[in-house]
């Protein structure tokens, strides 16, 4: 007797010392307890247990009242949200006020959020204007980078456009809003994408980005699927989301007309807010962006009605033009470099 009650006391050490090592531990139904490791980021932590972290950074940052997630040592045990979990996050499973209003989008789809373009001035800091619009710059730090590319903020230039993710549209202007798309079955990224008049390829990245997904192929029925889509709130919304009007009647989605590009030598997009398009509203600001290939460099850009190349649009300086009510031809030529 004595004999086993020391095996079975030696039994429950040996399961308890083989629990206090593991560096997870089921919580709750719908959360999970990490312990960090060295080298441990949170972002890396997520990604290893199947976790959106950008999907559910707020719910983290809140949870575990984290101040800056550079500060995070060994040994800090945080609470996670389990695998799939729902989140109010700017690409979150819960749509944003005016989702149900809002008429430009396709049936069942809702914004989770918005990306709003800020133009660095000299002297600002992405802090600064993250405490002008109203966003924890600590919870967003990892996500603004990802966004826009940035490898430090000490980096940044005067006339830098940064896009800031937000839960809110802004009063007015430009923005990008994110719609989430819920997978059917023979969806496919690139006809959805399409379908919001989006360049599937001129957008890969933040796609990616948005999606926390590399291989943009691999999306399944009942998944939802995040889009960055240009809009433009004017100022008598208040705020609300396109599409809509504050007479109380519902209008109809306004038509969009097809933008054919052509060139040779070089690159060539055409963007609304930094997303690349494939077609616009009448109206909508579109900027030519071109790389020349090596060797040669920007001759002309010129823009006309599509198949009337004697009707041109007129193209500013920087390579914008606003969008006619018509399909238009955009063609930029290169010449060889002196």
């Amino acid at each position: 007797m004595k004999k086993r009650l020391i095996s079975v006391l030696l039994t429950l050490c040996l399961a308890a010392a083989l629990f206090s090592s593991m560096s997870v531990t089921a919580f709750a139904a719908d959360t999970i307890k990490y312990t960090l490791k060295s080298g441990d980021t949170v972002y890396g932590v997520c990604q290893s247990l199947g976790i959106d972290f950008y999907a559910n950074y707020t719910w983290i940052t809140k949870t575990n009242n984290i101040k800056n997630y550079a500060n995070l040592k060994p040994g800090t045990v945080i609470t996670l949200p389990a695998a799939g979990a729902k989140s109010d996050s700017a690409t979150g499973t819960t749509p944003v006020e005016g989702s149900a209003n809002d008429k430009t989008l396709l049936d069942g789809d809702f914004i989770s959020g918005y990306l709003v373009p800020h133009v660095m001035k000299s002297g600002e800091t992405v802090y600064g204007v993250c405490s002008e619009m109203g966003i924890d710059f600590h919870s967003n730090s990892d996500r603004i980078m990802k966004l826009n590319n940035i490898s430090s903020y000490n980096k940044i230039a005067a006339g830098r456009t940064v896009l800031f993710p937000s839960t809110k549209a802004p009063e007015s202007g430009s923005c990008v809003k994110i719609v989430a798309h819920k997978i059917v079955s023979g969806d496919t990224t690139y006809g959805i994408c399409s379908s919001y008049g989006i360049s599937y390829d001129g957008n890969l990245k933040l796609l990616q980005t948005l999606n926390n997904k590399e291989n943009m192929g691999a999306i399944k029925a009942g998944q939802l699927l995040y889009l960055p889509v240009p809009a433009v709130i004017s100022a008598n919304q208040g705020g609300a989301n396109t599409g809509n009007t504050n007479t109380g009647t519902t209008a109809p989605a306004p038509a969009q007309y097809e933008i054919y590009t052509s060139i040779s030598n070089g690159e060539l997009l055409v963007q609304i807010s930094g997303v690349t398009v494939t077609k616009a509203k009448a109206g909508d600001t579109i900027k030519v962006e071109c790389t020349a290939d090596k060797g040669y460099t920007l001759d002309k850009i010129s823009v006309t009605k599509h198949g009337d190349a004697a009707a041109s649009v007129e193209v500013a300086e920087d390579g914008s033009f606003k969008m006619p009510a018509y399909a238009v031809d955009v063609k930029v030529s290169f010449k060889a470099a002196a």
